[in-house]
């Protein structure tokens, strides 16, 4: 099957942990991963790209969920 989630961005101080299931995570194959190291231009310059719809992104999405906490 396979996947793949990143998780980009802070969570809230008082509660800074991600809950899942690992077996899913482990039998469907996912990877989680997490993004750092960049600058707020560096995340402004991309969304700029992003929303300028210059670039057809619609390749790399292959499904779309809800997040819940």
């Amino acid at each position: 099957m396979g996947g793949r989630v990143n998780y980009f961005g802070g969570l809230a101080k008082d509660d800074p942990f991600i809950r899942f299931n690992s077996n899913t995570v482990h039998y469907k194959e996912l990877i989680v991963t997490g993004t750092t190291a960049c600058s707020t231009y560096d995340c402004l310059r991309a969304a700029e790209i992003v929303n300028s719809g210059r670039l057809d992104l619609s390749p790399l999405i292959t499904v779309r969920s809800g997040h819940t906490s």
